[in-house]
């Protein structure tokens, strides 16, 4: 649960899934189980290291292969 203080912490993150999430609400049905998703595995990734949080490609390279 720690962990998602970090995504939250970084606001350009949070815009980013939610971005994407409007972006697919006619697409998909559940947009909250997508966010979800993508926070939890976000939060995973930026745990595992403080740099992390400066890779933006590949954290928006991540929110995007959860589409």
């Amino acid at each position: 649960m720690d962990n998602l203080v970090l995504v939250y912490e970084n606001k350009w993150i949070i815009e980013s899934i939610y971005r994407e999430s409007d972006r697919l609400s006619n697409e998909i049905t559940n947009t909250t189980t997508f966010e979800d998703r993508c926070i939890r595995d976000v939060a995973q990734y930026l745990a595992l290291s403080e740099e992390n949080k400066e890779n933006r490609k590949h954290i928006k390279r991540m929110i995007g292969r959860k589409v």
